[in-house]
């Protein structure tokens, strides 16, 4: 490469000197200007060989094997191996509250974030072949999906099935969840305590409000709680067509 510029300089210079005619009693080439163009063309001889070290470093490091290979995954195996503990160590049963009508698209729930559940159940009046059912009385005629009526004979079911989980989560019929982060979430927190966790959708003087679309998480001491020391014993509990979610955090 060096000596194809030093041609391409040497090319260069003749061309220069037959542009100009030269002669003894009149120079129309001063010989400061000759002087100034030989001066940057070594300039820029003595730059390319400076930088010719660092290009071929740079092109050997971009091209090099380790290079080369895809990204690592953000699921690396590490992340795989945590997310495995954490999964083997943290038992959620989930509850998914559905539509008579939508039955068969819940069968792409049920093989998607469903599978990554310790246990689950679809709630639903109406029998499916092929989907997982909570063992519940709720009526054809009486069931609807939001209703505290609904889940009041929901959490009924759910505490009389004795799971051997640690927190339930309910979750509706469109609903996608990343069950790594609740278990994530929930790592540090201990089921025994009561407690409910999910997004706040109206915060109030009384209790702040949480979303039932987006789903929430009860511990099992909640569960145990509500059913036992709620529905039956406090008017706040008591039979209502009221959402469940303004209910459930009263």
């Amino acid at each position: 490469m060096h000596i194809a510029i030093l041609v391409d300089f040497m090319r260069l210079f003749v061309e220069f000197t037959r542009s100009f005619k030269v002669e003894k009693w009149n120079y129309l080439v001063k010989l400061q200007d000759i002087k100034l163009f030989l001066i940057g063309m070594c300039v820029v001889l003595v730059a390319d060989l400076w930088f010719e070290p660092i290009r071929s470093v740079s092109q050997c490091t971009i091209n090099s094997p380790e290079n080369m290979k895809p990204a690592s995954s953000y699921f690396g195996a590490t992340d795989l191996n945590y997310a495995r503990r954490l999964a083997s160590t943290i038992h959620i049963y989930c509850f998914i509250l559905t539509e008579p009508s939508q039955l068969d698209s819940q069968l792409h729930v049920q093989n998607t974030w469903v599978r990554r559940c310790t246990r689950y159940g679809f709630v639903t009046p109406t029998p499916h072949r092929l989907l997982r059912r909570l063992n519940s009385n709720h009526s054809t005629l009486t069931y609807k999906r939001k209703s505290w009526n609904t889940m009041r004979t929901t959490l009924r079911s759910l505490y009389d099935s004795k799971e051997p989980v640690m927190y339930y989560l309910k979750a509706d019929f469109d609903t996608y969840i990343i069950m790594e982060n609740v278990r994530y979430m929930l790592e540090l927190e201990d089921p025994k305590e009561p407690f409910l966790l999910g997004h706040v959708h109206e915060p109030g003087p009384y209790g702040d409000k949480i979303s039932n679309s987006v789903g929430y998480v009860l511990s099992k001491q909640a569960l145990e709680l509500i059913v036992t020391q709620g529905l039956d014993k406090k008017p706040e509990c008591g039979e209502t067509d009221r959402r469940e979610d303004e209910q459930i955090t009263m």
